[in-house]
């Protein structure tokens, strides 16, 4: 069995399921905080001319902005649907399928 159809083929538990959206919001306003102090911090480097403290406070607030992105990542894969289960699932009769049968039978 090739390595990529075993990876297919195990059930995945929905990460997202174990964590409520309240707990999104309140890690992502605790990353939000951060990201300000990384902007302070590189706002006070460049004041005083220390460039450790700067680029510090930027790539602080860069890793945040990322961070941020991947919370809102993982929200969207926890609200829509795979591929898979959608194409899993039959489409229900329309009324507009019946109509079409009539008329073609005539």
């Amino acid at each position: 069995m090739p390595w990529h159809n075993f990876r297919c083929q195990q059930e995945i538990p929905k990460r997202a399921a174990l964590v409520s959206g309240l707990a999104y919001w309140i890690v992502g306003g605790i990353a939000g905080l951060i990201g300000l102090v990384g902007l302070i911090l590189a706002a006070e480097g460049n004041r005083e001319g220390i460039a450790l403290v700067y680029w510090g406070g930027l790539a602080i607030f860069a890793v945040i902005v990322l961070a941020e992105f991947w919370l809102i990542r993982l929200w969207f894969d926890h609200t829509t649907t795979s591929p898979k289960e959608t194409l899993s699932k039959p489409a229900p009769p329309s009324s507009q399928d019946k109509a079409y049968d009539v008329v073609m039978d005539r």
